[in-house]
């Protein structure tokens, strides 16, 4: 026999377990922090051996690799600085920046939006760095990787078009949608990993493999995949309130 009210805690139950498998299959290969254990997507290193350049080596860690396949910089700090010294650079070199433009409209980085516009432009320079710190690679490598694992934002000629959220909205969202759920804001790892891969969920939705997406459910579910034992910690916490709220703070 089914208690009252059980059906609904089961459904809801069903709900977030479903969320949070929804995230974990769009996270799954993006680096992850779960109890303090970070996992990195594989990437391969070239043994530095004179007369070879052929990747032999597995490496995990958290530093971006090149082109070279070597190791070659930290991940990127994306902050406002950083934007706009990578902006300039590309300022600098009117072909590089034409190139580099080129490749992030076609993969959705500017979205809707017009190329040559500098907040667009910022935009889609700081979606490329994510980009590259949450596959593990460095700015120009990313450039080649999107190729290759990001459809075309639009491919006219009668073809699906595919639409993406702009990253900056996607981060609003999400930092919300952690601090509903595990009582703070997203570090710049999570939001590496989370933004595209909402964008990825959105372009599957589009492409009928899987339901569109909703951003605040999506970052709900990845909070609880990428942090699940804070989100248990701060569920247990909102309950115990509850609970002193109800019987009046005694």
């Amino acid at each position: 026999m089914e208690v009252p009210g059980q059906g609904n805690q089961n459904r809801n139950r069903n709900t977030a377990t479903q969320v949070v498998q929804e995230a974990q299959t769009a996270l799954g290969s993006l680096a992850t922090n779960q109890s303090g254990q970070t996992t990195w997507p594989v990437r391969w290193l070239a043994v530095p051996e004179k007369g070879s350049s052929w990747p032999v080596s597995q490496y995990r860690g958290p530093n971006l690799v090149g082109l070279s396949n070597r190791i070659e910089s930290k991940p990127y700090e994306i902050t406002e600085g950083t934007l706009r010294d990578k902006y300039a650079e590309l300022a600098a070199n009117p072909t590089t920046r034409a190139f580099v433009q080129n490749r992030l409209k076609q993969k959705g980085f500017y979205g809707g939006s017009r190329v040559g516009i500098p907040d667009n432009d910022l935009s889609a320079i700081r979606g490329w760095l994510e980009y590259s710190n949450t596959i593990g690679v460095t700015a120009d490598r990313a450039l080649e990787e999107m190729l290759k694992s990001i459809p075309d934002y639009d491919k006219g000629g009668g073809g699906p078009r595919y639409r993406v959220s702009n990253p900056a909205d996607i981060r609003v969202a999400v930092k919300r949608a952690f601090m509903d759920t595990i009582g703070r804001g997203p570090t710049e790892q999570e939001l590496a990993a989370v933004v595209p891969g909402f964008q990825q969920a959105q372009i599957q939705g589009q492409m009928g493999t899987t339901a569109a997406p909703d951003v605040t459910t999506f970052a709900e579910g990845a909070a609880q995949f990428l942090a699940p034992t804070e989100a248990q910690g701060y569920k247990f916490l909102n309950s115990v309130n509850r609970l002193f709220n109800a019987l009046g703070g005694v």
